[in-house]
């Protein structure tokens, strides 16, 4: 239902698809990890919100995107968000890793420097 809302609102405020599904779709199905992992550091849980943001994150990568895969109608047609996006993602994980391999957590500077890029790159993806 998400997906299906997502892709109409992209439609029709004139949006492509893939930047909904980077920020509206992204958003909403990662609500569920945000609110265990804000548990999770109110108890200090550490351990609970590793696994739980690794976990989530390689079981929508492998599975979601497996079955999205499949399901889809073949290749990505949006350039941007095959090359931005990909990059992206992959230069956030980078400096996601160096950042908690530094200090083994990730500080409110470092967080504001990730969330700063992501929205600086979205307009590239419009």
């Amino acid at each position: 239902m998400l997906v299906y809302c997502a892709t109409e609102l992209a439609a029709t405020i004139g949006l492509k698809e893939g930047f909904v599904g980077v920020t509206i779709v992204a958003i909403g199905t990662s609500l569920p990890e945000l609110a265990t992992s804000l548990q999770a550091v109110r108890k200090d849980e550490t351990d609970l919100i590793l696994g739980n943001l690794l976990g989530s994150n390689i079981f929508n990568s492998l599975a979601v995107g497996a079955v999205a895969a499949f399901a889809g109608p073949g290749p990505v047609a949006d350039v941007s968000l095959t090359t931005i996006g990909v990059t992206l993602m992959i230069v956030i994980a980078v400096a996601t890793t160096i950042a908690m391999l530094t200090a083994r957590r990730v500080v409110r500077w470092e967080g504001a420097a990730l969330l700063t890029t992501y929205i600086a790159v979205l307009p590239l993806l419009a």
